[in-house]
């Protein structure tokens, strides 16, 4: 009887295991079917993407750049309604964006890119922008 017992906790656990594992296996597999397609994107869901973007060209005077400064180990940010922020050259990054939603030539903008206010992000509306931007403090 013994030996019966030992049987029936075993092909018990094999069940719990199988059963577990088909949950696994079938959570898996949903999550993956879940996922967008990357390879192929949909025009429409890439249009969707785009629009949760924001419209630099429509940004108010706190995040417009009116100077950029170049100092030593860092770079001296003037924005267009007057606010003054230093950044070390390893938080403050340059990007350019060409699109519809990019900012104005020869306007760039700024808009924070840390948790802890301490990164920022400057958009250009070309490359040729960004040299042409920055001064040399002296």
């Amino acid at each position: 009887m013994r030996t019966n017992q030992v049987t029936r906790k075993q092909t018990r656990r094999r069940e719990v295991n199988r059963r577990s594992l088909l949950t696994l296996t079938a959570a898996g597999v949903g999550a993956l079917f879940s996922l967008p397609a990357r390879a192929h994107p949909d025009p429409v869901a890439h249009d969707t993407e785009k629009r949760s973007f924001i419209d630099l060209k429509k940004v108010g005077a706190q995040h417009r750049v009116h100077t950029l400064r170049h100092t030593l180990g860092g770079y001296h940010v003037v924005t267009a309604d007057g606010h003054h922020a230093e950044f070390s050259e390893t938080n403050l990054r340059f990007s350019v964006d060409s699109s519809a939603l990019g900012p104005h030539r020869g306007k760039p903008v700024i808009l924070p890119a840390g948790h802890f206010g301490d990164r920022a992000l400057v958009f250009f509306a070309a490359p040729e922008e960004i040299s042409a931007f920055v001064k040399l403090l002296t």
